[in-house]
């Protein structure tokens, strides 16, 4: 039986989107896993399903050492400069956004995007 389903857990990620060259892209920090859109929402959309996959795919390997894999150095420090914008880019939705799926019957799953 998976490690997961075993006892609660919450896994807290961090995804920065910015808009590139006519597209929207995605980065989630803690995976390392990036995704891009036409529209903020297909790649918000997008980012969720990646990560949700890739926390399925760990548990279902039991392969947890595998699940963290940091962004690199600059996609932090885009982060960190969306997290400390006084003014939201026009795109952006207008309150914050943070998306909570229930996983496994005692996992959840916590994602929350800064806009840069």
């Amino acid at each position: 039986m998976s490690k997961m389903i075993q006892r609660p857990y919450e896994i807290r990620v961090e995804v920065v989107l910015w808009r590139e060259k006519g597209a929207f892209l995605g980065h989630c920090l803690q995976f390392d896993i990036v995704s891009v859109g036409k529209t903020l929402q297909e790649a918000s959309d997008q980012m969720l399903r990646l990560i949700l996959a890739h926390v399925s795919y760990v548990d279902a390997h039991d392969n947890w050492e595998y699940l963290y894999r940091p962004a690199p150095a600059e996609v932090w420090q885009r982060f960190a400069r969306g997290m400390t914008r006084t003014a939201l880019p026009r795109w952006a939705p207008r309150t914050p956004t943070t998306a909570i799926e229930q996983m496994a019957d005692h996992t959840r799953l916590s994602t929350h995007f800064a806009f840069a």
